[in-house]
Order: C-alpha cells, then sequence, then structure tokens
C-alpha cells in the first residue's frame, strides 16, 4: 500500500487548502441562491428580524465573516461582514458564534454537498457546546441588586430581546407581555450615578413629578432611572431605579483611578439589559410608549404622545443639527457601518437616542443594533477621532436607519419635544427644556459676563449633598446686553423673550429642587 499523499492526510495543511478551493467552487452557487433568499426575506419584516442583514451584522457578524473565510468567502462577505464583526463581550459572541455556526451547517449541507455539510456540521457541534456552556453562564448571571424602596433594581443579562433564536409575542397578540395600546409614557433615563449627573438627576425627576401633578401628566405613567454602576449609590431611595453593572467599570463607580474614556457608551448596554430584564419581568414597562431623555432635561409640563400606541402615528424625535451623515468628511466611515446597499446615508435620521418617543416594540427592536454598532464604533479609532463625542448619537441614527424605525422629525419652535437655550429663544410647543448649551449674556460696550448657568461646574460631592439652586438673571435691560462673545460672535442680540425663557427654565430647575 503507498503511503499517504499530502492531499489524502486530512490532517495536512494542504489538504485542508484542497477542500477549501472545492467548497469554496460549490460555496459561489450557495451564495447566489442566498441573496435571492435575502432579498425576499428583507421584503418580509416579520421574518427579516432573524434571517436578514441583522443576523450578518449583529448576530452573526463575527461567525459569519470566520464562516467566509473558512470556505474561501465571498466578496460581499468579505467587504461588510468582515467589517462588521464587532467585539462583543464574550457571553454573546459565543452564542453568535454557535447560532451562525447552526444555520450554516443547514444552509451549506444543502448546496454544498456532503463535505461542506460535514464541515459545517463540526462546526456546530462546536458552536453548541459553546452555547451550552454559555448558557450555565448567563443562567449563573451577575448577582441581582438590592430592592429599592423608589422601585426595582438589579443585575441585568446578558440576553437581549429577540436574540434567543426563540420568536418573540406579536405586539398586541395574546402573548405580549407590554402594554401596547393608549398614550401613556414611561420616561427613562441613563446614569453613572456621579454627583454632577446626580445633581441633574434630582432636578430632573422633581421636575417630572410637579409634571405629573399638572392636567395631562397623568399621561406620565412612570420614571426609571436605568443605573449603570457597580453599586447602588445615594438616590436609589428615593429615585426609581433600575441597576446594572457596567461593561467598563471605571465608567460606573469602580476601578478608582482609571479614567472613564467615553462614559456614554455604556448606555446602549443599559437600556438592552433593561429590556432584555423586562421581557423576564414586564412590569417593569408601565406604558405603551417610552420616552428615553437625559438627565439634564427639566420638565415645564406634561409629555404627550403623538397618540394611541395602537394606531399608525409615527414616534417622535429630535433633529440635531450636528448630526450630518451626508457630510463628506463621514461618507467612509458611515458606509463602513451603513452599507450602500441599505440605502443611502439621507435614510440615516439626524437625531440621537434622546430624546425619542418610541413604542415598546421600537425599542425592542432597535436595542440590540445600537449596542453593536456603537461598539463597532468604539473599535474603529478612526470613527472615534471623526464622529467625536456624538459617536454614540451616530450609533442610534444609523440603528434607527437599518431597523427603519418609522420616526418623524421634531424640531423647536414647533415640536413638541425639547427647546435649547440660547439656541432657541422660548420653550415653543416642547415641553422641556434641555440646558446642556450654558446660556449667558454680557455687557454689550466691553462684553464682560452679566450672567450665566453653566451646568459642567456643578461638579463634586457637595453638588449632590447641599442640591444648590441656580440663582435668577438680573431684572432684564433692554439694549444693553448681548448674546455675542468671543466664542459665539455670530449671536443674535439678547430679547426679552429669550430673558423670560431663561427665568422660566431657572424657575422650573429650583422648583424641581424644592421637591426634594
Amino acid at each position: 500500500m503507498r503511503p499517504p499523499s499530502r492531499l489524502d492526510d486530512p490532517r495536512s495543511a494542504a489538504a485542508l487548502v484542497h477542500q477549501l478551493r472545492a467548497a469554496r467552487r460549490q460555496l459561489h452557487l450557495a451564495f447566489f441562491a442566498a441573496c435571492v433568499l435575502l432579498a425576499w426575506l428583507w421584503a418580509r419584516p416579520d421574518l427579516s428580524r432573524s434571517l436578514s442583514y441583522r443576523a450578518i451584522s449583529r448576530r452573526g457578524g463575527a461567525a459569519s465573516a470566520a464562516a467566509a473565510a473558512a470556505a474561501g468567502g465571498s466578496s460581499f462577505v468579505d467587504e461588510h461582514a468582515a467589517s462588521l464583526a464587532d467585539a462583543w463581550d464574550p457571553r454573546t459572541m459565543a452564542t453568535a458564534a454557535g447560532e451562525a455556526a447552526d444555520r450554516a451547517a443547514a444552509f451549506i449541507a444543502g448546496a454544498a454537498g456532503q463535505g461542506a455539510a460535514a464541515r459545517a456540521a463540526g462546526a456546530a457541534g462546536q458552536g453548541a457546546t459553546t452555547r451550552a456552556a454559555e448558557q450555565q453562564a448567563a443562567a449563573a448571571g451577575p448577582a441581582e441588586g438590592s430592592q429599592g424602596a423608589a422601585g426595582q433594581h438589579g443585575g441585568g443579562g446578558a440576553d437581549c430581546p429577540g436574540s434567543n433564536g426563540a420568536a418573540f409575542p406579536v405586539v398586541g397578540g395574546a402573548n405580549w407581555p407590554f402594554p401596547s395600546t393608549g398614550d401613556t409614557i414611561h420616561v427613562f433615563i441613563t446614569s453613572n450615578g456621579k454627583p454632577y449627573v446626580n445633581w441633574q438627576t434630582l432636578v430632573l425627576y422633581g421636575t417630572f413629578l410637579r409634571a405629573q401633578r399638572m392636567p395631562g401628566g397623568e399621561k406620565m405613567a412612570a420614571f426609571t432611572r436605568i443605573l449603570h454602576r457597580v453599586a447602588d449609590d445615594a438616590l436609589v431611595p428615593g429615585v426609581p431605579t433600575w441597576r446594572v453593572p457596567p461593561v467598563r467599570p471605571e465608567c460606573g463607580g469602580g476601578e478608582v483611578g482609571r479614567p472613564c474614556k467615553y462614559v456614554v457608551v455604556e448606555r446602549p448596554t443599559a437600556v438592552r439589559k433593561f429590556l432584555a430584564a423586562a421581557r423576564k419581568q414586564p412590569s417593569l414597562i408601565k406604558a405603551p410608549w417610552m420616552y428615553l431623555i437625559e438627565t439634564d432635561f427639566v420638565f415645564v409640563k406634561p409629555i404627550q404622545a403623538p397618540g394611541p400606541a395602537e394606531s399608525a402615528v409615527r414616534s417622535l424625535f429630535f433633529l440635531y443639527s450636528y448630526i450630518a451623515p451626508q457630510s463628506p468628511g463621514l461618507k467612509a466611515i458611515l458606509r463602513r457601518i451603513y452599507p450602500p446597499g441599505l440605502g443611502p446615508l439621507s435614510a440615516i435620521p439626524r437625531t440621537g437616542p434622546s430624546p425619542v418617543l418610541a413604542r415598546v416594540a421600537e425599542w425592542l427592536k432597535v436595542a440590540d443594533r445600537w449596542e453593536g454598532i456603537s461598539e463597532q464604533i468604539e473599535n474603529d479609532t478612526e470613527a472615534v477621532d471623526k464622529l467625536g463625542w456624538v459617536r454614540e448619537m451616530y450609533a442610534f441614527s444609523i440603528a434607527a436607519a437599518v431597523e427603519r424605525l418609522p420616526l418623524a422629525v421634531t424640531a423647536p419652535p414647533s415640536g413638541p419635544l425639547i427647546a435649547q437655550l440660547p439656541a432657541d429663544d422660548a420653550l415653543g410647543a416642547a415641553h422641556a427644556f434641555h440646558y446642556t448649551w450654558g446660556p449667558r449674556f454680557f455687557w454689550a460696550g466691553n462684553h464682560s459676563l452679566v450672567w450665566k448657568f453653566e451646568k459642567r461646574e456643578l461638579t463634586g460631592d457637595h453638588v449632590e449633598a447641599q442640591l444648590p439652586k441656580v440663582p435668577l438673571p438680573p431684572p432684564f435691560q433692554p439694549n444693553v446686553w448681548t448674546r455675542r462673545w468671543e466664542r459665539n460672535p455670530n449671536a443674535g442680540p439678547f430679547t426679552k423673550q429669550l430673558y423670560d425663557a431663561i427665568v422660566q427654565m431657572v424657575t422650573a430647575i429650583n422648583a424641581g429642587i424644592d421637591e426634594r
């Protein structure tokens, strides 16, 4: 008997290369069939959630890229799936790899012959083993937190809505666990529990309670602070809180001395885990509409839903002028995340996750994608540099475009969400102020400062403990004040309308503090 050749020896590298080349030829036909199938599924929203582009970029991104490389790969998979392979946490990656391998085994078995099927089955077996270990780890999970006087809070699981392969109940169906009809709203925020943010949270929650007592306030059914922190903070007894450990401990009270480079990156994961926990404990969600806002908002009056959740009315998002997906300098970066096959860059809404008023089902739909794209951006040095501090906002905007969320744009003065002083001159139709811009004004003659309110100066433990109020500006004087200064040379005149809006906002802030 002749000794086995290199090609006959299944252990040799040459044999593996020979087998991969054969599989690649067979895979070309299978890939064409898959493209036709994916095009059909994309037109079927009820099916595309689990098997369309979502499976490539979120759940099966890394596994699909690996499978493509092992089989010789196609240009589409090389260019898109590989570029979308992301750095998920190990448990999520293990689940994704197992699920993708199972699907690959079933598909290749019918299209690429017995040899490819055997290899895919082997990969699926490994995936099943990995998945079983992941499920055991998930079952152990992080220990749940204590029961707070103001609300439940505890560690969130690693599962995502719809991520375990099981069909989620139809919205409004007999098994749908969440409110799906009516126009009540559940307000929620995220926080890392730092004193700077906690001062804002106490102001916000105080104004929320005041708005609840106003006509229409009964529609504001609940308030939840999602705390991404290693341990409870001082606000837990007084503010309804649900806590989850942060992905990056230094961004949530852990690893003291290690700087948190970008705390906002914790928000997508915190929201996704809250929604995952709600699948197991539906009572966490109190209304069919969920309104994500930020801690530096001030309620002046109640927020109202655009209509009944069961109607065809569109959800609401806020237009941010500085979110510019069509900017020439961002095209190459955004196309890595939002490939041409998904549509033009103009389809990406110019928004962010806050303020967004959307149905529970829509938040469940977008949460996975938002988290995934955010992590993808964080692992892309060029994207981090180009998108800067608003990169998490871009992540949500792209996720909303990919998931085809039906969002209606709102903006001052007619929009019902927020006004931002001094970029806006009045509250208008909005229900709340957003004070991130730090309103200030100056003497027209020498441009010396007359008055300002800057949230970034409210830091330190004493701010949370003492809850200092914001001083009101001096009585209005016409024609002697200006908004123009060296950092804002093109600002318009300081009007009585803007002055009254500032007084209205500061009065609301101090009234929120009085609620404590």
